[in-house]
């Protein structure tokens, strides 16, 4: 496993065709990257049968990235960390 800076992951999302979470697949919902530790730059939702989820992860808690393969690990707003696999065409 390797560590990339915040921009290196936010363009892998952004060229992201899909990505999973949680055993999920779905798409990101993305905002600019500003420099500010508060900016909530992506929010993903999901849903499973009965319940929808959703998580956000702001600028500050991801200053640096962990990276293996096509898997990401973002800390969430709540300070929980999530795999999330990246799916390109």
């Amino acid at each position: 496993m390797k560590t990339i800076p915040l921009a290196e992951a936010f363009k892998l999302l952004k060229e992201a065709s899909s990505i999973s979470i949680e055993g999920y697949i779905t798409n990101p919902s993305l905002s600019d990257l500003t420099g500010v530790y508060e900016n909530e730059f992506l929010y993903i939702g999901w849903k499973d049968k009965s319940n929808n989820y959703y998580t956000k992860f702001a600028e500050g808690n991801n200053l640096q990235v962990d990276i293996s393969e096509s898997r990401i690990y973002l800390n969430d707003i709540e300070g929980d960390k999530h795999e999330i696999t990246i799916f390109t065409l």
